[in-house]
């Protein structure tokens, strides 16, 4: 998150699977499935609205989520800010994912 309104998230699993190539765009259909399913990342401009955090996403890895506003919610406990999900329901099991984040110094 910047200053000037800017935010960049990537998300990955842990002990990814390295592709058995050196090409970062290539990769069998089964290696390039298995590092989607395990990351993702975007970035667009934020803004707070009372505890809400708002994306505007302008990159995705997800191409469904270009143009999309993201919702959540933010509070700060001393040096942090947790950042979580408004609740996500997806095939009858719902999910809220929590973020704490600390301010480098």
């Amino acid at each position: 998150y910047t200053a000037d309104g800017f935010m960049f998230a990537t998300l990955m699993g842990a002990n990814r699977a390295p592709f058995a190539g050196r090409d970062p765009m290539g990769g069998s259909p089964e290696e390039a499935h298995r590092a989607m399913s395990t990351g993702l990342s975007y970035c667009g401009r934020w803004r707070m609205d009372g505890d809400r955090l708002i994306h505007n996403v302008e990159l995705s890895m997800f191409p469904n989520w270009l143009g999309a506003e993201m919702t959540r919610t933010c509070r700060f406990e001393n040096d942090r800010a947790i950042v979580t999900t408004l609740p996500i329901t997806d095939n009858g099991k719902t999910f809220v994912f929590e973020l704490v984040l600390q301010r480098a110094t």
